[in-house]
């Protein structure tokens, strides 16, 4: 859906008016079905907050962290409480001492969710000795703020999929720890293979979410002896018969879908519930959402799969007391803060925001040092961290933490299950 919008209160936007193409939690947040910000802006001040104080490299001064996110616009109330678990996670940090012995505190920007604000927004971080930065969210915004970032030597944990990303070659400062394309679209494929279904249709949006898990989806099933066959349509579209037509005629052994837009991923549903036609699907995490399950015909979320974290997954026949205890905790306390996140539920508890700063506590002691190249030098090299999302390893040719033995296929029904604890815990398929 495009969405016009006036620029916000920062100062910092162009102008004319800016055309924002917004994805399922940007939908929500418009929509106002996310809440609690209040709390969230609690936390962040309670770990020193600041939008103007700069940071420097002396034992002495606070370590500061950058977090970019929406703070206007109409993505602002969903993205800024993909920051909780961060405030989480400094608490206890700043509880126990700091990173490097001193206190972090953070500098928030706001990029309205637009990635022609980012060139302004790291270049405003670069002025105020930013070094360290969580965000931005999106592959788009990821993808505009990357080069900023390496030029002024920012080590930087994107929240998104994009693979591009993990280039360390190219981008040696940009991390990932989440659902990227390349492990998921692994993940996904070789579940379909397992189960013999080796004719795939991938049908996907033509954003850079959608289009980028052509490749590596083709790759995988191409070396698992399958077929893979790619559908687009348009991201925006709320008319997706004409899509589900077309899988329909090819008539796949199963479906895999990447969408992130709300109306759109709904539309889908429904398109397959009108003519009838069921076929296996498995979607990536954003699929089993909460607000996606609700609006949705029962019969089609019935028979969903999707692509999930292991660590927050139980085995059918078992339950969720089998999940590691700190994952399990994690989740109650990302529970107790925001309930299902607005309907965000399992996209809430992706992308490895609460580990990374933990991560960088130990880099930071390994190091010696806030230098950023011996900081990145020292995540390159460390052992893997045992995070509440998985065990987390980056190296010098690799800065996607996670792999495809990190995803688990579950259950999109479970999510409803009362055990689920709102939605976040699942069951495996």
């Amino acid at each position: 859906m495009a969405i016009k919008v006036h620029d916000g209160p920062s100062g910092n936007a162009p102008s004319e008016l800016l055309s924002v193409d917004l994805p399922r939690r940007s939908f929500l947040g418009l929509a106002g079905t996310v809440g609690g910000t209040a709390a969230v802006g609690g936390l962040l001040a309670a770990c020193g907050s600041s939008s103007s104080s700069g940071g420097g490299n002396s034992a002495s001064d606070p370590f500061v962290l950058g977090e970019v996110h929406a703070l206007t616009g109409p993505a602002a109330t969903t993205f800024e409480h993909y920051y909780l678990p961060v405030s989480m996670a400094l608490a206890k940090i700043n509880a126990s001492g700091g990173i490097g012995n001193a206190k972090v505190k953070t500098i928030v920007k706001d990029d309205q969710a637009d990635p022609s604000q980012e060139p302004t927004v790291f270049r405003q971080l670069a002025q105020s000795n930013v070094h360290f930065v969580i965000g931005p969210n999106d592959s788009t915004t990821g993808l505009a703020a990357v080069p900023i970032a390496t030029s002024a030597k920012m080590i930087q944990l994107n929240i998104c999929v994009a693979d591009q990303l993990n280039d360390p070659a190219k981008y040696p400062y940009s991390y990932l720890i989440g659902p990227t394309n390349t492990p998921l679209m692994q993940s996904m494929v070789d579940y379909c293979v397992q189960r013999g279904w080796k004719k795939i249709v991938l049908l996907h949006e033509d954003s850079a979410f959608g289009t980028d898990a052509v490749a590596p989806a083709t790759a995988r099933a191409t070396q698992q002896g399958a077929k893979l066959i790619s559908v687009q349509h348009p991201t925006s579209t709320t008319d997706m018969a004409p899509y589900v037509g077309q899988v329909q005629k090819i008539n796949p052994d199963a479906v895999l879908l990447m969408q992130e837009v709300l109306a759109t991923e709904v539309a889908m549903f429904n398109a397959f519930e009108n003519i009838h036609y069921n076929p296996p699907k498995i979607g990536s995490e954003g699929t089993a959402d909460n607000s996606v399950m609700t609006a949705s015909p029962a019969a089609q979320m019935s028979t969903l799969l999707f692509a999930y974290w292991k660590n927050f997954s139980y085995a059918a026949g078992s339950s969720p007391t089998s999940i590691p205890a700190k994952s399990l905790d994690y989740v109650k306390q990302v529970q107790a803060k925001l309930g299902n996140f607005g309907g965000l539920t399992v996209a809430g508890l992706a992308y490895g925001i609460y580990d990374f700063p933990f991560m960088l506590q130990r880099a930071v002691k390994m190091a010696g040092s806030r230098d950023p190249d011996k900081v990145r030098h020292a995540l390159d090299s460390m052992p893997a961290y045992d995070g509440v999302i998985g065990s987390i390893k980056f190296s010098s040719t690799n800065h996607s933490g996670l792999g495809a033995s990190d995803f688990v296929i579950c259950r999109a029904a479970s999510a409803s299950a009362a055990q689920s604890l709102g939605g976040y815990i699942v069951e495996r398929a």
